[in-house]
């Protein structure tokens, strides 16, 4: 099929077979029990090898590809194999918070665009297991980078906090079509625990704000400086730190302290 691709879709088709078996061979043995979705389908490269791993329900807001796609796996759609949902998916996750009512592992090769926003709404679906996501490969050093590392954000402390990324490797501008200007990644996300995220995103949010900046001056921007003080003195932390000094767990200490859940755990 010729088909053009659409910069507002962010369209960049994984073409080159090594990578599309990288993704596979990094699916978990137990997608079989749980099942897959695909954030798009694109032209079916990826989501006819995905077929084998389990049963599979795709999502593609592109709707000229619908007759394309239709066409191609009418066996499968048959056989209740596959299942194609044609819309946006960030609007399936704004009306109901998960895409499914079980539990599943999301495989894709995400626009770079909305790639960001697609991991941080999977990571909040509590029936989402697992994440096996190819995107801009700067995005991916922010969310598997550990702390103490380079490129440690807040994305780094959203996803050790909910489980344990693991890089699987570069991926060229060459193993796509049409060919993206940056490099990108393959990386999983397995998921281990929930969290309440608001609070911890609140504070992580105002702690790096300013990334040069110590990280009580940042604090204080919104938080009293009394009880940032007070937090810091608990915490151990020298006045001079900046945000990327700190590990995911004292992060979560330092919510506890500025929302005055921790002195209640201690009693």
């Amino acid at each position: 099929m010729k088909h053009k691709a659409k910069k507002c879709f962010g369209q960049n088709f994984i073409k080159d077979a090594f990578f599309l078996d990288k993704i596979i061979e990094s699916i978990p043995s137990y997608a079989k029990e749980c099942g897959i979705i695909e954030i798009g389908a694109g032209l079916g490269d990826l989501t006819s090898r995905l077929l084998d791993c389990g049963n599979l329900l795709a999502y593609e807001v592109d709707k000229d590809l619908t007759h394309h796609l239709l066409n191609k796996f009418s066996t499968d759609l048959k056989s209740h194999r596959l299942e194609f949902v044609f819309c946006d998916v960030l609007q399936v996750w704004k009306q109901r918070n998960h895409l499914r009512d079980s539990p599943y592992i999301l495989v894709s090769n995400l626009p770079y665009y909305v790639a960001t926003t697609l991991i941080l709404k999977a990571l909040r679906d509590s029936f989402c297991q697992d994440l096996i996501v190819m995107t801009q490969k700067e995005v991916a050093e922010k969310f598997c980078a550990k702390s103490g590392k380079k490129g440690f954000s807040p994305l780094s402390i959203i996803t050790e906090s909910v489980g344990e990324a693991t890089w699987i490797c570069d991926v060229p501008p060459q193993a796509f079509e049409p060919q993206p200007k940056v490099d990108s990644a393959l990386f999983k996300i397995h998921k281990q625990r929930e969290i309440v995220f608001e609070p911890l995103e609140k504070v992580i949010k105002v702690a790096f704000c300013m990334p040069r900046k110590r990280l009580f001056h940042n604090l204080t921007t919104h938080f009293s400086q009394k009880d940032v003080q007070v937090a810091f003195e608990t915490l151990n932390l020298p006045l001079n730190i900046r945000a990327h000094e700190l590990t995911t767990q004292d992060y979560h200490q330092l919510t506890r302290i500025l929302r005055g859940e921790y002195y209640d755990e201690q009693t």
